[in-house]
């Protein structure tokens, strides 16, 4: 049997840069989980919306959902862009968007909660001091201006998860995968359906969004230094998510998924 390779190949920043130019949105906003059967429908339930978030640690955002995929947005340093995004309800009156930055190597995943005025906002950029193809990102937090009272307290990190484990189903018989929340640092994987026989850990983060409603990320550092990012609701034992970074077959990616879940033992049973 032939050994798995553990590690992708290094690329330099101008590498990097040539792959994220040559991408189009047609080419990284579909392909690998995109569409299966258990992916959430796209809403357009944002369309018309105006929102400024106001963030600790950084300056504010303005978006506007153009269209059901287009959006514009600016910041208080004078950036400004007009992007293709995809957007799902993660939850009643919760939505999960998704968007690279274009003429840039940054991507964006907001979760947005129209019930209590909060937000959370994972800045996420291809390069992170120590690969030239490894994704970093930073959290923010932050209110929706105008929307709840702001006495809400803001998301933060959490240790909900650690301990516990859940197998995802994409596509049935087909990609089926176990998450395994060790720490508050780190998780493990086992590739169920797929590409079987596959076990890794590999750094996350967990942030509160709401009682059983959790942001959950992971950057796979073993393989092609991409993150993942998921909204997962424990209620439904569904999550929507997303993919951003260059893939193992060196191209740009930057698209959603879904999965239903189920509760599972935290181990590394092929079988279970």
């Amino acid at each position: 049997m032939e050994r798995i390779a553990r590690r992708w190949k290094s690329l330099s920043q101008e590498e990097v840069w040539r792959i994220r130019n040559a991408s189009s949105v047609e080419q990284y906003a579909t392909g690998g989980l995109a569409g299966g059967q258990y992916m959430p429908a796209y809403t357009g339930a944002l369309v018309g919306k105006a929102v400024t978030l106001n963030f600790e640690g950084r300056e504010a955002l303005h978006y506007r959902f153009e269209d059901a995929h287009a959006l514009t947005w600016q910041d208080g340093a004078g950036g400004e862009g007009r992007e293709f995004y995809q957007a799902h309800v993660g939850a009643q009156n919760v939505y999960f968007v998704h968007h690279a930055v274009e003429g840039t190597l940054e991507g964006r995943t907001l979760v947005l909660d129209f019930d209590t005025g909060l937000v959370t906002l994972c800045a996420a950029k291809i390069g992170n001091g120590y690969e030239a193809r490894e994704v970093g990102h930073t959290f923010y937090f932050g209110r929706i201006a105008g929307v709840g009272d702001g006495k809400e307290p803001l998301h933060g990190f959490t240790h909900d998860l650690v301990g516990k484990a859940i197998r995802w189903t994409y596509r049935e018989n087909e990609m089926m995968v176990k998450h395994i929340y060790l720490t508050p640092q780190y998780y493990a994987y086992t590739m169920i359906g797929g590409l079987n026989g596959w076990t890794s850990a590999t750094p996350a983060d967990y942030v509160k969004i709401r009682e059983n409603l959790y942001i959950f990320t992971w950057l796979e550092e073993r393989q092609a230094g991409i993150e993942g990012i998921c909204l997962i609701d424990l209620e439904a034992m569904h999550d929507v998510g997303g993919f951003f970074g260059i893939n193992s077959g060196d191209t740009f990616e930057c698209y959603t998924f879904g999965a239903k879940g189920e509760w599972s033992t935290p181990h590394t049973d092929f079988e279970d």
